[in-house]
């Protein structure tokens, strides 16, 4: 019963076609893209109330905005490295 169940979630999921659009929707003005947007207005307040009763205290919230800048520059440096290191056949262009 469980799988029916799950079945009928997951099509009932695909029916409402949340990423139907062929083009994803363009990042708020002043932003390059979506994820520049996340890191920028992520909520740093709700993530520092996890660590009020630690012993150390909540991290400074400037610090992780930081943090979360670093990350994601730590990505694109690592997609910009991968792309470099693809070699040339890899695209389908032999030339």
């Amino acid at each position: 019963m469980l799988g029916t169940e799950q079945n009928h979630r997951r099509g009932h999921f695909a029916s409402l076609n949340i990423m139907s659009t062929s083009t994803p929707p363009p990042p708020p003005k002043g932003y390059t893209c979506w994820l520049d947007y996340a890191v920028e207005s992520f909520d740093t307040r709700s993530a520092a109330l996890h660590t009020i009763y630690d012993d150390v205290g909540p991290p400074d919230r400037g610090s992780m905005r930081e943090a979360a800048r670093a990350e994601l520059q730590a990505l694109r440096r690592a997609a910009q490295e991968r792309q470099l290191a693809k070699p040339p056949y890899a695209s389908g262009n032999l030339t």
